[in-house]
């Protein structure tokens, strides 16, 4: 992995037999705007959730600020805010 805040390869997460992110690869750098577009249901609150250290991967690598999501040094860096919940 390089040197970018947010960096995943192959992520894959399953809420039980459903599959939320197949195999999806990201990378952000510091000082950039990324934008997530999609349907709903295409993985977008999964993927920002795996980041934020809420949702664990079913397989796959992330680094977030390069350690690994829910590390206890990232509370303190990485915040998530739900525009709202059901």
């Amino acid at each position: 992995m390089t040197d970018f805040v947010v960096e995943g390869v192959g992520l894959t997460v399953a809420y039980g037999r459903r599959t939320a992110l197949h195999d999806c690869d990201v990378a952000m750098s510091a000082g950039t705007i990324t934008a997530l577009v999609g349907p709903n249901g295409s993985g977008k609150s999964t993927l920002l959730s795996v980041i934020a250290g809420l949702v664990p991967l079913t397989s796959g690598e992330l680094r977030v600020f390069g350690r690994r999501p829910g590390h206890n040094g990232l509370a303190a860096r990485v915040a998530y805010v739900l525009q709202s919940t059901p």
